[in-house]
């Protein structure tokens, strides 16, 4: 799957900044974010732990979460929108926090 190149996504391929800003959660961040890489679509990617994909409600209802660590999560959504999980093959990550 593609990831849309932003500063969140840029700030995960340097492991200096990746390390310096999550420290201990830097390298389940990037598991994640290269297992994301690796699958066709999104439909794809796990909804079982430890990965745990899940659709997110209220403000993020558009949103997907990426299960990192406790209440960690690497928020994604699809570029285009789409809501079919089987044609969602190009993402933008949104953040990257703990949001409970």
């Amino acid at each position: 799957m593609k990831i849309v190149e932003n500063k969140i996504f840029k700030l995960i391929l340097n492991e200096q900044k990746g390390n310096k800003k999550f420290g201990s959660l830097y390298k389940k961040i990037k598991q994640r974010i290269y297992f994301l890489m690796a699958v066709n679509n999104l439909e794809d990617y796990p909804t079982a732990p430890p990965y745990s994909r899940h659709k997110l409600g209220g403000d993020l209802k558009d949103c997907y979460g990426i299960s990192v660590s406790g209440n960690w999560r690497i928020i994604i959504r699809s570029v285009n929108h789409e809501v079919d999980l089987s044609k969602i093959r190009e993402i933008e990550i949104l953040d990257i926090c703990d949001y409970h």
